[in-house]
Parts: structure tokens; C-alpha cells; sequence
């Protein structure tokens, strides 16, 4: 895992500038008729700024409430200012996101994005086949789809950027791991550069993916580990997954479970669903530890339930001390007290303004500058702990969090 994101000077809100250099002519891609929109008809001279057309792109996350793609809206606004200015070519970022997570309502936008002539969509799908289907249609009738956060692989998507949900799931294993009993001492970092395309070969069907055992319904679910093997366990885990259909979540489900089939010592009580609301999760957490009460260790594999402080009263009641040990996914400001408490030693960050400050980077290189870009971007998890609270704080704060808590901003 990599901390580059929070050592870069200044705490810069985009990515680095790329070396200075006169904007290559644009491609035919954003210069046909069907999308070019020069106030003149003329073509600008080769090697120069282009100028008097504008690119519209819009974005379309799962859910406008979710603070997460805030700030990909945030880089995604920032990145189109600056190279608006340094590509002389006016760049529109439009809002195009249900208020709540709905795969119809998603498709709908995408079909709005095409009769309003957009030039690109930049997306986090829904797992809903209607949006596979909206995204392929779009494609077909000459609108250039990239996905991030959550892709949608079997569609015509051009490109996907986010970071690889398998490697997400081990990487909660081995944190956890590392802070309980016997539980495999010092993390291990997992293997930077896995491809997400590697899952898409893998599929659904290996046999893995039967082995994670998750139970039948929402708020649901099955103990887990070899009913016939006695041996002793250190510890007890629970995994917190949301919407576990989510194609990210049986992703990171799969690559926890398999990180967690070799820590034979660590027994798995279950995979917990519920509906992905901070509310909820912290509810569904609650339930299971009151069911579970030798449970020690909680996988959160989305940041939901840590999004409230409400629970961390119920988990520190009195004496301030608690049981549990968990290790969560995302670090948005409503979760960082849970580090300085202590009762989550390790976030596992994902950079969402880079969601859509390289979408809008990427979607450029392609639809304007001509590049070939790669069908994966990958981005790396930040690895945030008591250590680096205060310089993570002063990177969401760059990205646009106004809610850091002020003490936070202030630590080394």
C-alpha cells in the first residue's frame, strides 16, 4: 500500500501536473459533428491551445447523499478547471446522480446524458443489468463511457478507474489479522499493481466464491469455517459487507475469505448484509456482536457503520475500553475519531477525489488529446492510522471535506 497520496506537497487537491507541453491537435473523436461544438467551424493551428469547443461530461455516482462521490465531484470539478485553462477548451462537469442508490433511475440519467448530446459519462454503476444495458446503448450511439469506483466490465465501458476490490478484502484480513491474539503478527503489505482485469477472468464460479458462505437474506448470516475442525480459536470475526450482490462487495468478499483460509487459528463467525446506510450498519454491527458475544474483530468492507459517532458510544460504554478491534474501509472525516479512539487502528482509505479527477484526466487524454488509455487505471488504498491521522486530515481537507474536525488538522 502506498502513503504517496498524503506526502505530496501542500497537500495538492489533484493529481501532478503533467510536463509542460504545447496540447497535441484534438482527436477526431471530440472534433466530429457530432460533438464538436466550434462557434466558428475553423480548426485551430496544430499544436496550439484548442479552443471554442466544449466538452461535456456527466457524472453519474450511485448516490448524491453519499460523501464519498462529493468528492469524486469535487476532483472530477477540479481536475476540468485546470485543464480547461491549460487546454484552452472549455470542460462541463454536469451532476447527473440519484439522490439515492437506483439502478432504474441511474439507467434513466444515462439515457438523459445521450439526448442531451454529452460528449462522455463518467459512472459508478449500480448492479442493475438496465444500466449495462444504458451504458452499451450510449456507446453505440457515440457517447464515450468510463466507469470508476464500481464497474460494470461486461459493458462497453472504455476504461475503469478505481482500486482493485479483491486486493481491498486482503488487505482488511491482513490488518485484522495483525491485531488479534495470535493473529499473524506485523501486517503484510499485499501486492501493489493486481490488476482488476485479472478478476474479470476469474468470474464468479471457481469455487472460491461458494466458500464464503454469506448467508440468505439482508441482516443475515451463516457461521462460517469447517464445522468439523476442532481446533482451537484465537479469535472470532465478524464481516460487515452492505449490499454483498454490489459486484465490488463479492469481489472484496472473496478476497477476504481467501486471505482469512489461511489463518486456519481465526474462525469466521459470518458475513453480514444490510442496507447501506450509516444507520443500518451500525444496527446490523450491534445485532451481530449482542448474537456473537466471543466476537472480536470486525471486517467493515465499506465505511458505513463507522459514519455515525452514535456507535462509538455503544461500543465504549463507561469505562471508554471496548472488545472490539475493527478494521474498516474508506476514511472520511466521520471515521476518523474511531482511529484516535483506538477501536478502529486501521482505515484502509480509498482516494475518492481521484475517482473524478483521473475519470475527467482520463476521459481528456482520450476524447481530446488522442491518446490510447489503458481499459484499467488503478489507483492505490492509503493506510491510515494513529500515525498519520493529522496528514490525512489535511489531505480531505484539500479534497474538499469541509467537516474535518479542526484537532485533527492539527497533528503531525
Amino acid at each position: 500500500m502506498t502513503a504517496a497520496l498524503i506526502a505530496a506537497p501542500a497537500c495538492r487537491r489533484g493529481p501532478p501536473d503533467a510536463p509542460a507541453e504545447p496540447p497535441p491537435e484534438p482527436s477526431a473523436e471530440l472534433g466530429s459533428d457530432a460533438n464538436a461544438r466550434d462557434a466558428t467551424g475553423a480548426e485551430p493551428p496544430q499544436g496550439q491551445p484548442v479552443t471554442g469547443k466544449l466538452l461535456r461530461i456527466a457524472l453519474i455516482a450511485k448516490s448524491a447523499s453519499n460523501p464519498s462521490f462529493l468528492s469524486a465531484k469535487t476532483g472530477a470539478e477540479d481536475q476540468a478547471h485546470e485543464l480547461s485553462a491549460k487546454l484552452g477548451l472549455p470542460i462541463e462537469i454536469t451532476w447527473l446522480t440519484p439522490s439515492q442508490e437506483d439502478g432504474r433511475v441511474q439507467a434513466q440519467r444515462i439515457r438523459q446524458a445521450v439526448n442531451e448530446r454529452f460528449d462522455a459519462i463518467l459512472i459508478s454503476c449500480s448492479n442493475d443489468p438496465r444500466v449495462v444495458e444504458a451504458i452499451d446503448d450510449a456507446v453505440a450511439r457515440g457517447v464515450a463511457v468510463m466507469t470508476f469506483d464500481s464497474d460494470a466490465p461486461t459493458s462497453r465501458r472504455f476504461s475503469y478507474c478505481g482500486v482493485d476490490d479483491e486486493l481491498i478484502g486482503r488487505q482488511v484480513m491482513i490488518e485484522l489479522a495483525a491485531l488479534l491474539p495470535r493473529g499473524g503478527g506485523a501486517a503484510r503489505a499485499s501486492p501493489r499493481g493486481a490488476r482488476r482485469s485479472d478478476k474479470k477472468a476469474a468470474g464468479a464460479g471457481s469455487g472460491t466464491s461458494a466458500r464464503t458462505d454469506t448467508g440468505t437474506g439482508s441482516g443475515t448470516g451463516t457461521h462460517k469455517g469447517d464445522r468439523h475442525d476442532r481446533r482451537e480459536k484465537s479469535a472470532q470475526i465478524a464481516v460487515l459487507a452492505g449490499n454483498r450482490d454490489a459486484p465490488e462487495m463479492r469481489l472484496r468478499i472473496r478476497g477476504f475469505m481467501e486471505e482469512a483460509a489461511t489463518r486456519p487459528e481465526l474462525e469466521i463467525v459470518g458475513v453480514f448484509s444490510h442496507a447501506e446506510t450509516a444507520q443500518d450498519a451500525a444496527a446490523e454491527l450491534l445485532r451481530v456482536s449482542s448474537a456473537y458475544p466471543k466476537v472480536t474483530g470486525w471486517a467493515v468492507l465499506g465505511g458505513w457503520p463507522l459514519y455515525t459517532k452514535s456507535l462509538l458510544a455503544e461500543l465504549q460504554p463507561g469505562s471508554g475500553k471496548t472488545r472490539h478491534r475493527i478494521v474498516s474501509v474508506n476514511a472520511l472525516p466521520p471515521q476518523l475519531v474511531y482511529v484516535e479512539r483506538g477501536v478502529a487502528p486501521v482505515l484502509l482509505a480509498q482516494p475518492t477525489y481521484l475517482w473524478g479527477a483521473v475519470g475527467v484526466q482520463t476521459i481528456v487524454d482520450k476524447l481530446v488529446l488522442g491518446k490510447a488509455v489503458p481499459p484499467i487505471v488503478p489507483l492505490d488504498l492509503v493506510r491510515v492510522t494513529a500515525d498519520n491521522l493529522g496528514a490525512w486530515a489535511r489531505q480531505l481537507r484539500a479534497w474538499g471535506f469541509g467537516d474535518v474536525p479542526e484537532e485533527y488538522l492539527q497533528l503531525k
